[in-house]
């Protein structure tokens, strides 16, 4: 089982993901800032197996040229690209036409993408099959409906089994209870989240 922690420019001790946020209000100073924020997380990145996984709004993932931000900022702090995980919010992927080419040269890189909040929004499972995602993670709203709500139990399943055929990885959203997550580990979702 593996266990997902966010936090703000450093990593929890005993979690395998330290994360950073770069915020909208941000994006009137890239690139250096978002130079800046991705040098910032992965120098306090630990030498271990551990990711950092950066939260990026599709406005700044859009623009071009963020993908030789991400090379320059992992050259300046020696982090293997292969380490790195960007998350988009699923709401996010309204963008994807201006997305796509990003996020294919952050996977060509090595880096890896995460949809956040995921089964709240409009994606498709075309979008899901097209574009290079490694990680769904399934909005916590979802997660506390189903050891009460069996049509919500059937929906997280189905989300599970879609992912898996797409070799994609699936996280569980504050998935706190011991009933939630025997009901994750039981549809083949062995990791968690807190929010």
């Amino acid at each position: 089982m593996t266990a997902y922690a966010h936090t703000t420019f450093a990593h929890a001790a005993d979690q395998h993901v330290a994360a950073a946020t770069i915020d909208n209000a941000d994006l009137a100073y890239l690139p250096n800032a978002t130079h800046q924020l991705l040098v910032e997380q992965m120098a306090s990145a630990p030498e271990s197996e551990r990711r950092v996984s950066i939260i990026v709004p599709a406005q700044a993932m859009a623009r071009p040229g963020f993908a030789g931000l991400v090379v320059e900022a992992a050259v300046a702090t020696e982090v293997d690209l292969d380490r790195l995980e960007f998350e988009i919010e699923e709401y996010d992927l309204h963008w994807c036409d201006d997305l796509e080419p990003t996020l294919c040269d952050l996977h060509e890189l090595g880096a890896r993408i995460a949809i956040d909040r995921f089964g709240t929004g409009l994606t498709s499972l075309s979008a899901l099959a097209h574009l290079p995602i490694a990680t769904i993670k399934i909005d916590e709203s979802i997660v506390a409906q189903v050891t009460c709500d069996e049509d919500v139990a059937n929906y997280a399943r189905a989300m599970i089994d879609v992912a898996r055929h797409l070799r994609i990885d699936v996280i569980a959203l504050g998935a706190t209870s011991s009933e939630q997550q025997a009901f994750f580990k039981g549809a083949g979702c062995m990791s968690f989240q807190d929010r």
